[in-house]
């Protein structure tokens, strides 16, 4: 695994090349990972024998650490969730704009990267679903795939935002991978204790937006943990990355 970490406006990004990068001319997929590409590492291995074993494309991976997720990843500003929190500020626009202004660039600049939209996921899990999301409505000519893993779309003003009219956009190129897990929720006294319920009627809205390929998955007892969404970001990869 040769992981290359880079300093992009002020957001320390890790660059994970697949395994056969350096053997031949070939461009690669990218695909940008939320809090530093944690469930890329927590799976790296599963990510690069499925490569190797031809059942899933090589991708080059691009971790990015947020500078404080609970601004960069929130889509406005809302209020704290306990006492001893602070405000979310709701910076994800700004974020998503680096991205696709300064980040992205730069990969497509000094790596051999199939740069359209189609060839271009976002991932994340818990707000970094959320700027994923968000990412399909603000960046939709530039980032065509979308991860979302638990969703926090519990977040104020989410559900009233999918609920809305909006401007179409065009879905036909579009895919998106949602999951959530049934247990996810459960014990929280905040707004977090409506995950499910938002989970499933967010994933009946964004059905509703044609994409060309869209899959909603829950799963029994599955909690808000680490594990389930670095399994459940490899079983992105299979339906959005097949092999070719």
């Amino acid at each position: 695994m040769l992981i290359q970490p880079i300093n992009i406006e002020g957001y320390m990004v890790k660059v994970v090349l697949p395994y056969n990068y350096g053997q031949s001319a070939t461009a690669y997929p990218v695909v940008y990972v939320q809090d530093g590409g944690d469930m890329v590492m927590d799976g790296y291995n599963q990510l690069d024998y499925l490569a190797r074993t031809k059942q899933i494309e090589p991708c080059i991976y691009v971790g990015i650490e947020p500078i404080d997720r609970n601004h960069d990843y929130t889509p406005w500003p809302a209020p704290r969730l306990t006492e001893r929190a602070s405000d979310f500020e709701g910076k994800a626009e700004s974020y998503l704009h680096t991205l696709v202004t300064w980040i992205k660039p730069y990969i497509d600049k000094n790596y051999r990267t199939k740069p359209g939209a189609r060839y271009t996921a976002i991932a994340g899990g818990s707000f970094g679903a959320l700027v994923s999301l968000f990412a399909s409505y603000w960046c939709p000519d530039t980032l065509g795939k979308y991860i979302l893993l638990s969703a926090s779309v519990w977040y104020e003003g989410v559900m009233e935002f999918l609920r809305e009219e909006k401007s179409v956009i065009n879905r036909d190129k579009h895919k998106m991978y949602m999951y959530v897990g049934d247990c996810e929720g459960i014990y929280h006294l905040t707004r977090q204790r409506h995950m499910v319920p938002c989970s499933k009627e967010a994933a009946e809205l964004l059905k509703r937006e044609n994409f060309h390929w869209f899959e909603f998955v829950m799963k029994d007892e599955g909690t808000h943990d680490a594990h389930f969404f670095a399994y459940y970001f490899i079983e992105a990869m299979k339906k959005l990355f097949p092999a070719r």
